[in-house]
């Protein structure tokens, strides 16, 4: 669950054929639109303000592109794929990096640290 955001929203890690999705979903419309219109507001893109959480994590990996849709469930998707290459250890790690870079990310988006557990 995103702590401390407007709306329920959730993050999620999971395995697949292609590597592994890292994702936040929201069926909250109204907070999908906010965290859009932070970004265009910024004038940055997502892989921008990803590369830059990545870097405050002390790491210069460049992010994979992120997706924006609306799932088959009707749910807001933030969505990018990373790589299952090499030993279990350092996947491990990389994976605990861009899941820590991408809640750092959305929460300074839209109403994502907005919620009652923010105060």
């Amino acid at each position: 669950m995103a702590s401390g955001c407007a709306a329920p929203a959730e993050y999620a890690l999971e395995v697949g054929g292609e590597g592994w999705r890292l994702s936040l979903g929201t069926a909250d419309r109204w907070l999908s639109e906010s965290i859009e219109s932070s970004l265009v507001e910024s004038r940055d893109s997502i892989e921008d303000l990803f590369r830059e959480a990545l870097l405050d994590l002390g790491s210069k990996v460049e992010p994979p592109r992120v997706k924006h849709f609306r799932d088959d469930a009707k749910r807001y998707v933030f969505e990018t794929l990373l790589s299952a290459d090499g030993s279990d250890d350092d996947v491990a790690a990389r994976l605990q990096m861009f899941l820590l870079a991408f809640e750092s990310m959305f929460r300074l988006l839209g109403d994502m640290d907005s919620g009652p557990d923010s105060e």
